[in-house]
């Protein structure tokens, strides 16, 4: 069952990466579902690895690991774990979640006879059980805490906890089988553009609303979001006049920095009958299962893949063959046909960000410069110090912050690009933002750069960017995680219980791996804003009041927006940033009140 409806058009826009060629020319599935009232996946966990990653890079105001718990905690309804639950080593801490909010979440009822001796090997590999994965560290083997309502055993998530709450009332619409075109937006006066109506298609017809005065937002995935900002003439201005769409904002960043994570699946056989989704392609049992589901809530229907151990790559990568690795990204990155290549121009940065209200770049970078006088003045180096040429110690704050705004630029460090493995990239672009720190958008789109065209005439996205950057690095990191893959079926309890490894095999040579994962390397779907895929309309800090850079009253609010990935299923996260976009909108619409 699991996995079915992915491409399947009735539930699945079945979008297809362009042909890459590192991975035998084949074009990889990124599923999309197409109903957005569903959720698009079980699993609950916040951010992910350490939570104090996000918003701490960029000094991202009001966007950080204590914003998303809270949002996270708003939305979260959780239940005690059962004794069954307990013994199969869920989440007990129960003060890292929350117990009021909307979605219900609970550990699941139904575990494979096969959880406890995975947890038996992974522990004898030195991987400890973490019984807290919501603190925000991910760290360990554990078990899922689950959207899944544990009185009834069904999905809970955005219409039965939010939508069916409030779909009575007269100011809430839900247009199903409409089709958006793009957003209408005004000429920019003084550089703003403002959204004025939505252009979209039903039943064969085109038609147009007008928005609201205060608030339009976009949520559309980290694929479709940009998609639709560059449709309505935001975006890459030389993209935007290639395809003949009038432009509105330019915004080079939009759809740039797509992410995703990837998985590369192996087969083994077991000494013994053990039940296992395998099993679910008996159509029998699969109809038993079925059956079972129905008239108890109860059985394996119940539940999904319910174990994860999230591992460093220190535990199973070499410290020599890490720091190789890292070396290497940076020579590759230093090559000349890199650094011309266009979507590695070095950032260009609008000097007004510094100066946006609220916004601490130009105090940290202030700051900075004074140290900086401090050094070239103190000990061995200020003795070899003859004059300090430019900026000088004597001139004024104002004046130093005019020489900031002449002077700054990117270092050349964007996360993803040069100085970061980010923890998921499959295809990182350009790192110049899309979204301030109110969710107004700046830059975002994931359409294809070829010239064989962006979008079709069904307003589908066709592709993505090329491996060509990642995959040859990422190649040494899943070449050592399928290694590590061999010796989690050799060892402990779950060694015990393999008959056989199947493909593939442990005598293949590297270069047997090698071609073996470039043939089966896929989306593991996460694509932020779909699954895991993410990253399209980074939030990067320029202001506070929560617009689209460019406009007046336009948003984002979904995966797109985070500038790098997470280290976890997005679900709990995407939550926790729709909570804090409301409290935003709320609060403008406050402000507004009062004028």
């Amino acid at each position: 069952m699991i996995g079915k409806p992915l491409n399947n058009p009735e539930y699945d826009w079945s979008f297809l990466t362009k042909p890459q060629p590192l991975a035998k020319n084949r074009r990889i599935p990124i599923p999309r579902e197409l109903w957005k009232l569903t959720s698009d996946d079980a699993d609950w966990e916040k951010l992910g690895v350490t939570g104090e990653d996000f918003g701490h890079a960029r000094s991202i105001l009001g966007w950080d690991w204590n914003t998303i718990r809270d949002g996270v905690n708003a939305a979260e309804a959780w239940n005690p774990l059962s004794d069954y639950a307990q013994l199969h080593n869920s989440d007990k801490a129960a003060h890292n979640h929350g117990r009021h909010g909307y979605v219900k979440t609970a550990a699941y009822s139904y575990y494979f006879d096969l959880v406890l001796p995975f947890f038996d090997t992974m522990n004898k590999m030195g991987v400890a059980t973490n019984y807290s994965k919501a603190s925000g560290n991910l760290i360990g083997i554990w078990t899922y805490t689950t959207s899944i309502d544990p009185q009834t055993n069904t999905r809970s998530y955005s219409t039965n906890a939010y939508y069916d709450r409030v779909s009575g009332q007269p100011n809430i619409i839900c247009l199903t089988g409409a089709y958006v075109s793009r957003v209408i937006m005004s000429d920019g006066k003084g550089g703003v553009s403002r959204a004025l109506g939505v252009e979209f298609s039903s039943s064969g017809q085109l038609f147009s609303a007008s928005v609201s005065e205060n608030e339009s937002t976009l949520a559309i995935s980290a694929l479709q979001t940009p998609q639709l900002l560059e449709l309505s003439g935001i975006g890459d201005s030389k993209i935007l006049r290639k395809l003949g769409i009038p432009l509105k904002i330019d915004l080079p960043g939009v759809g740039e920095n797509f992410q995703d994570h990837f998985t590369v699946t192996m087969g083994a056989e077991l000494r013994s009958h053990h039940v296992t989704v395998d099993d679910l392609s008996s159509e029998a049992f699969a109809q038993e299962r079925l059956q079972e589901y129905r008239e108890t809530r109860r059985g394996m229907l119940s539940s999904t893949l319910s174990t994860l151990v999230f591992i460093p790559t220190s535990v199973f990568i070499p410290a020599d063959k890490m720091k190789s690795i890292l070396a290497s990204l940076d020579r590759v990155l230093q090559d000349p046909a890199i650094m011309i290549f266009p979507l590695f121009d070095p950032p260009e940065i609008d000097p007004m960000i510094l100066d946006s209200p609220g916004n601490i770049d130009m105090v940290v970078l202030l700051e900075a410069v004074e140290y900086a006088f401090k050094i070239m003045q103190t000990g061995a180096l200020g003795d070899l110090t003859a004059m300090i040429i430019e900026p000088l110690p004597t001139w004024s704050d104002d004046q130093l912050r005019d020489y900031i705004r002449s002077m700054v630029k990117s270092a050349l460090h964007p996360i993803g690009i040069f100085h970061t493995l980010c923890t998921a990239s499959m295809l990182p672009r350009s790192t110049n933002g899309a979204v301030d720190n109110g969710l107004k958008a700046r830059t975002a789109s994931m359409l294809p750069r070829s010239a064989n065209g962006i979008v079709d005439n069904g307003l589908k996205v066709y592709g993505t960017s090329n491996l060509r950057v990642c995959l040859p690095h990422y190649m040494v990191v899943l070449l050592e995680a399928v290694e590590y893959a061999f010796k989690i079926m050799q060892t402990g309890a779950l060694g015990d219980l393999t008959a056989m490894i199947i493909e593939p095999l442990p005598t293949w040579s590297d270069d047997q791996l090698r071609d073996y994962i470039r043939s089966m390397v896929k989306s593991a779907l996460h694509p932020i804003g779909i699954f895991h895929t993410l990253c399209t309309a980074s939030m990067l800090p320029r202001s506070t009041n929560g617009a689209v850079y460019g406009t007046s009253n336009l948003r984002v609010a979904d995966a797109s927006v985070f500038p790098i990935h997470l280290g976890t299923h997005p679900q709990a996260t995407l939550y926790g940033l729709a909570h804090r976009a409301a409290e935003i909108i709320k609060s403008n619409q406050k402000a507004d009140a009062k004028l």
